[in-house]
């Protein structure tokens, strides 16, 4: 009777311990996923803030070339 009793308590000890560690690779792994969806959704604004100041950029040195072909030589 003894040992039974013990192994229930073991076998209550171990799942314990597997659903706590289960639960927290859940936790992690979401974590995760969370943080670099976030990290994904920066990288894209930051690629449409770059192309957007390199075509103001191109605009504006298109416009500065104009400027100096029309300045009068002397």
């Amino acid at each position: 009777m003894e040992g039974i009793n013990i192994l229930d308590h073991m076998v209550g000890i171990g799942v314990t311990l597997l659903t706590t560690g289960f639960f927290a690779m859940v936790g992690f792994v979401w974590k995760t996923s969370h943080k670099a969806s976030m990290l994904e959704q920066r990288v894209e604004a930051h690629e449409k803030r770059i192309t957007s100041n390199a075509s103001k950029l191109e605009k504006l040195s298109d416009k500065q070339y104009s400027i100096v072909r029309t300045m009068p030589r002397d």
